[in-house]
């Protein structure tokens, strides 16, 4: 993973087989805007600077914690429609719960699905 740039306040990475060329053509705005969004619901005690975006084609995880950063993976956001549907906002308020509740528990346990579950009734 490599850092490609700062974007509306959010660090940007990528796979190092990715050129910033080929990042430009992915909905990066309305993937940023989406996680402000999400952030917004648990209030400002998250900062920015814990929020980051990514985009992995080959990676098997749309979203990691690291250290109580959030990471989430542009390309399982990224869309021909370039729509936000009803069902995408669910999916990404769980994902970002989830990786959320890493801040608290590491592993998979019954403590994660707690947190996750207190997360997730905001």
């Amino acid at each position: 993973m490599k850092f490609v740039r700062s974007f509306a306040k959010m660090d940007v990475y990528a796979a190092v087989n990715i050129s910033r060329a080929e990042l430009k053509k992915k909905n990066l705005n309305r993937f940023v805007k989406l996680l402000k969004e999400l952030r917004d619901v648990f209030g400002h005690e998250l900062s920015l600077d814990a929020i980051h975006v990514f985009y992995d084609a080959d990676g098997g995880s749309d979203a990691f914690n690291h250290d109580q950063a959030l990471f989430f993976n542009l390309h399982y956001y990224d869309s021909p429609t370039n729509e936000l549907s009803y069902d995408s906002m669910v999916y990404w308020f769980i994902s970002f719960c989830h990786v959320l509740a890493h801040n608290f528990e590491k592993s998979h346990n019954s403590k994660h699905a707690v947190s996750l579950s207190v997360n997730s009734v905001v």
